[in-house]
């Protein structure tokens, strides 16, 4: 079988970094979120609630 890359290994280090910022509180930061108008979250939820 041809090897192209070794995911296991990249999923392993990618997922270390997430835990490592979750537990030391770097992730999630104001600069991971975005703001929303509350006129454009009402729309939202009730297409949402009509689903």
């Amino acid at each position: 079988v041809k090897k192209y890359a070794n995911f296991h290994a990249e999923m392993q280090h990618a997922f270390g970094e997430y835990i490592e910022d979750v537990e030391t509180k770097r992730f999630p930061a104001s600069e991971h979120s975005v703001e929303m108008d509350e006129k454009e979250w009402e729309t939202l939820q009730k297409e949402i609630d009509r689903r």
